[in-house]
């Protein structure tokens, strides 16, 4: 009720809250009604809210649009990881990768020349050497992919309140979905590609590269 901050304050008005949908609630009937000194016919319609029992407040809002933001990210991930999986059965990975020559290097050499540690797997080191495979890459194509993820779930819930950080956010998960299918396909597709390129190098690089070399034709 606001009555006491209505212009009218002997009409006891209430004011119900957006969305809320009212909905009428049985017959309307017609009655006498006397306020102070003033009498009118008014007509008397029941109603019930129909909808928006919970309100949500402006926080719960823009936390809401960042979980289902988390959650789509998590969705595209695991579909990308199915999706790898399935690049490397249809192109015979295995066989594929007996075409590198750099597919073995010393494990300092290669760390010492760039190489990234978090990119190997355990199975892919012993006895002070490195050994790329289909499966580390794809593993390693994984872990870039929610790497990202990772990174947007820390990040304030402002950050996905103006609409045009919200839009950034949504074209780096996709970007990042279409990176990481793109340097997959690169190395099948281009056989002058060693698989130690892309277990160095960022998805996102391989995939302008990638979309290079389709440009060229």
């Amino acid at each position: 009720c606001i009555q006491e901050l209505s212009q009218y304050p002997h009409e006891v008005e209430y004011l119900w809250v957006p969305f809320s949908f009212i909905a009428p609630d049985g017959p309307a009937s017609v009655q006498l009604v006397t306020t102070g000194r003033e009498e009118g016919v008014v007509t008397m319609v029941p109603v019930r809210i129909n909808a928006n029992l919970k309100v949500e407040t402006i926080e719960e809002l823009i936390g809401g649009k960042k979980q289902r933001h988390l959650e789509t990210f998590k969705y595209q991930n695991l579909e990308t990881e199915r999706e790898l999986q399935r690049l490397a059965d249809k192109a015979k990975a295995k066989k594929r990768l007996e075409r590198d020559t750099f597919r073995t290097d010393r494990l300092k050499g290669w760390l010492d020349s760039g190489g990234d540690m978090n990119n190997l797997s355990p199975d892919m080191i012993s006895d002070q050497m490195v050994t790329f495979t289909e499966a580390g890459l794809v593993r390693k194509l994984v872990r870039e992919a929610e790497a990202v993820r990772s990174r947007h779930a820390g990040l304030p819930t402002d950050a996905y309140h103006a609409e045009a950080g919200y839009r950034a956010l949504v074209g780096e998960m996709l970007l990042t979905g279409a990176a990481v299918l793109s340097a997959m396909r690169f190395w099948i597709e281009d056989k002058n590609m060693q698989i130690e390129f892309f277990m160095r190098r960022s998805s996102i690089e391989a995939h302008y590269r990638y979309l290079a070399l389709l440009w060229r034709g």
